[in-house]
């Protein structure tokens, strides 16, 4: 079977080319769904339990005070607006985190502990609750690096800063996507990693069961020594914990975006959320700095190709996910074919936006040879339906638009490389596609060996 070549997909694209690409996306006008929340029940003082568990559910509700205002204390007043809206939303309250700590604990240990030196709490306070408001407020675009601080960056790193890194075109439209995902599908989970990523420690710990990256246990193992992530396996052999840690030029780039961040830039959370998925893709070989990466599984120096992202992503949601490739592109980029018909890939989406979950697809920008000339990472979060056509709702972290976009089904769906698709509705689809992951490996070795 024929598989891409992905140093040729995994090229950055240009302004014209992206202008061009996205002529049938428009801006979509929507509310986000957010948890009811759930007034405290009021008891009767004639029931002696029930007056206790009131009485207790009291003390619990001045604690979640005294923790509101130790955040909000922190915040100006667009953040004390954000994290308003979280409290109206529930969100505060929620704990699908990986240790079961709320929204609001981490802020909590953000706003009262230790955080790395050089970005202010201030600032990771206020990020993080505008991210968690609107999560498609989140931005893969670099910052500059000021003229006036190259001599500390060099001082700092101990090398001269290569001239690459002044003004980035990012790559990191995967990682973006594996971040939107997380804040607004699990917004414990990721305040919890904020809060990790922002103390001097630099690293958090992620549990995961063995089948979250693969049913098959050795090919779970296999596939974490060949990221090279550092595990433990525990005591009932079934239990995964990893250590997940941004490389170390993440910092510099942290700090430079806590105190030179313009408008619609990336956050210093972004920048240390976006690096530790890319260090996690890349077998830890990223560079903050210049958005480069080496890494012996893929020959290009920029971005994450589909398994790469695929791995991680699988690590930072908990749950397994199929990399399905739609496009048989040639060794010299150019499309041939699909592997499957347009009913297939919207069948595809449709059981995984109707089960609950966002999707990550990749697609592709060609000539009129139908060559590659770069591709893309995006989110679909939802479909609509105006005018008679089909839409999907969609996150486009590199648009500069802090709000949802719709893709217009029928001209989309041909552009679709791949797509992360989880895998309880892939059971379907014949055994060979479940294990093309083997397929791209192998044919990304054989690219590299040439």
């Amino acid at each position: 079977m024929s598989i891409n070549s992905v140093n040729t997909y995994y090229k950055p694209i240009t302004d014209g080319q992206k202008a061009s690409s996205l002529s049938d996306k428009k801006t979509a006008s929507l509310n986000n769904n957010n948890n009811e929340k759930i007034d405290l029940k009021t008891v009767s003082s004639n029931n002696v339990l029930a007056y206790h568990a009131s009485f207790n559910g009291l003390g619990d509700k001045f604690k979640e005070m005294s923790k509101m205002r130790a955040v909000s204390k922190h915040l100006d007043a667009k953040g004390k607006e954000y994290f308003k809206q979280l409290k109206a939303s529930g969100v505060l309250n929620n704990t699908n985190s990986n240790d079961s700590s709320s929204v609001l604990d981490n802020l909590y240990r953000i706003s009262t502990t230790e955080r790395l030196q050089g970005i202010s709490k201030e600032n990771i306070l206020r990020e993080t609750v505008k991210l968690l408001a609107n999560p498609y407020s989140i931005s893969q675009k670099f910052g500059d690096l000021p003229q006036e601080i190259i001599p500390k960056i060099e001082q700092e790193t101990n090398s001269k800063v290569p001239q690459e890194a002044y003004n980035v075109s990012s790559a990191t439209c995967f990682a973006t996507s594996i971040e939107f995902n997380l804040a607004q599908k699990q917004p414990a989970e990721f305040t919890r990693m904020v809060e990790g990523l922002t103390s001097p420690e630099y690293s958090v710990k992620k549990q995961l069961k063995v089948s979250d990256l693969s049913p098959n246990y050795t090919e779970a193992l296999h596939e974490l020594n060949q990221f090279k992530t550092e595990y433990k396996i525990e005591s009932d052999w079934n239990t995964l914990t990893v250590n997940l840690k941004p490389d170390r030029n993440a910092i510099v780039r942290a700090r430079v975006q806590n105190s030179y961040k313009d408008e619609n830039e990336r956050s210093c959370v972004d920048v240390l959320m976006q690096s530790m998925i890319m260090n996690l893709g890349s077998q830890h070989t990223y560079d903050a700095l210049t958005d480069i990466r080496t890494g012996e599984l893929n020959p290009d120096s920029t971005g994450l190709t589909n398994q790469e992202g695929n791995f991680a992503n699988k690590i930072l949601e908990g749950k397994h996910k199929i990399s399905v490739i739609y496009q048989d592109l040639d060794a010299n980029g150019r499309l041939v074919s699909h592997y499957y018909d347009t009913d297939t890939i919207k069948n595809h989406i449709d059981q995984a936006l109707d089960s609950g979950n966002n999707l990550i697809v990749g697609y592709t920008i060609l000539d009129d040879n139908n060559t590659v000339l770069g591709g893309h990472e995006v989110t679909l979060t939802g479909k609509t339906v105006q005018d008679g056509k089909t839409y999907y709702i969609c996150n486009d972290s590199d648009d500069e638009n802090p709000e949802p976009i719709l893709m217009e089904q029928e001209s989309f769906i041909p552009k679709i490389h791949h797509a992360d698709l989880p895998a309880e509705i892939f059971s379907g689809v014949e055994e060979e596609a479940k294990n093309q992951w083997k397929y791209e490996l192998q044919a990304m070795k054989d690219d590299w060996l040439k």
